[in-house]
């Protein structure tokens, strides 16, 4: 059973993944839209105002492993490479 040294470790992990995969994919609305999720969620996760899903970790996991383009039907949305990334 985890105890809280250990959900927060997961819990900074998963803050981890989702700035590495804003930067990946080119800022955080593009972020949101890849995981259908608000700007202001994924705001929350990554500063820990919120615990992410475990689904929406593993997804954000996805780009990081392979190519950022394959993940989106068509191709990057317009704009992806001017995106603002998370610093």
């Amino acid at each position: 059973m985890p105890n809280s040294r250990d959900e927060k470790q997961i819990q900074a992990l998963g803050q981890r993944i989702l700035i590495a995969c804003a930067n990946k994919l080119g800022g955080v609305e593009l972020l949101a839209r890849y995981l259908g999720a608000s700007q202001e969620q994924i705001r929350d996760w990554v500063t820990g105002e919120s615990v992410p899903p475990v689904a929406v970790v593993l997804k954000a996991v996805d780009p990081l492993l392979g190519d950022p383009e394959a993940i989106w039907a068509d191709g990057p949305p317009p704009g992806a490479v001017e995106a603002r990334k998370l610093q």
